[in-house]
């Protein structure tokens, strides 16, 4: 019995992409989330309000806008909107 890796294409294919490293996808959500370092509390809540279509509640540190924002980009893909629970969302 022969335990030889199998190096064909096809096989190669199919690998988990993990295999390879990080996507594009997920360097650019890496990215993304390291800018988030650089904006300032206002700048942190438009970014909330862009993300969650709803204002930030105003008794959150920057600290939590950051980690809440950060969490949201890395658990949507392309860190695109979800809107609100429920189904309905507000301006």
């Amino acid at each position: 019995m022969s335990h030889a890796k199998d190096n064909s294409p096809t096989a190669l294919a199919a690998a988990p992409a993990a295999a390879n490293g990080p996507s594009d996808d997920q360097r650019a959500v890496s990215a993304e989330i390291e800018a988030l370092n650089s904006l300032d509390i206002h700048e942190l809540r438009i970014r909330w309000r862009k993300l969650f279509r709803a204002t930030a509640p105003a008794h959150l540190p920057r600290y939590l806008l950051l980690r809440i924002i950060a969490y949201r980009i890395g658990s949507t893909p392309s860190g695109t909107s979800i809107g609100r629970p429920g189904g309905s969302s507000t301006a």
